[in-house]
């Protein structure tokens, strides 16, 4: 079975950047524009607060979640994994979880009906035409009861300067206008400014707050500021 989902908190698992490992979470260029900082804000950007009653869902697209297969821990490189009790974890879901744990959200995994090639090559040139042919991968599942929810962090990896195109699927596959959106991602350089500003683009009845971003393979030193932008949003 290529599909699996294990809770374990501040794995840190990927090296950032677009490397020879062929199960790295990232397929970043660090085109466009850099950043430095793992917290993304901008200029004249004003953070709205949260309310405390609100119910959160907290979706996230991981690659090691959508790959053809699941990677073998034997074959998988120290340096560019974090193996725990066995299991793998992308970056993203450690930040998801940590999310969780600080909001009390529910956890939703984004996952694709036809897996990612594991061969990193592959999966590039996969993930390359989705974006030429503007593609919106089919999912496996929906949320239930997306009603329910007032608040929903979505999380991914930055491919591209962009967000993968199945999160393009979710955030199509409901009316989310009466929710706010709050974007969180990791990167290898571009930082989220872009993709945000896709998003933003292409879903403009949609509310964006501003999101958080954090360089992968470095998520577990990025908590603190995690930390802090949850708190300035209300949390």
């Amino acid at each position: 079975m290529r599909k699996w989902t294990k809770g374990l908190y501040l794995a840190m698992i990927f090296l950032a950047g677009c490397s020879s490992d062929p199960t790295n979470e990232e397929l970043d260029t660090n085109s466009g524009e850099t950043s430095n900082r793992d917290l993304v804000a901008q200029e004249n950007e004003e953070i709205s607060l949260i309310d405390s009653t609100d119910d959160i869902l907290i979706a996230y697209f991981t690659r090691p979640e959508n790959l053809e297969q699941e990677p073998t821990v034997e074959a998988v490189s120290g340096s560019s994994f974090n193996v725990i009790d066995n299991t793998l974890i992308g970056d993203v879901q450690v930040i998801a979880e940590m999310i969780a744990e600080q909001t009390g959200g529910e956890l939703f995994s984004i996952q694709t009906e036809v897996g990612y090639p594991n061969v990193y090559d592959e999966h590039t040139a996969f993930a390359t035409r989705e974006v030429e042919e503007d593609a919106r991968p089919m999912l496996m599942a929906d949320v239930a009861q997306m009603s329910d929810f007032d608040v929903i962090f979505i999380g991914f990896p930055v491919w591209w300067n962009r967000a993968p195109r199945a999160v393009l699927t979710f955030l199509e596959a409901y009316d989310l206008s009466d929710k706010q959106i709050i974007p969180f991602a990791t990167h290898g350089g571009s930082g989220l400014t872009n993709s945000r500003n896709e998003l933003r683009t292409l879903y403009p009845d949609y509310q964006f707050l501003e999101g958080f971003a954090a360089r992968a393979g470095s998520v577990e030193d990025a908590e603190p500021n995690l930390l802090n932008w949850l708190d300035e949003l209300g949390y």
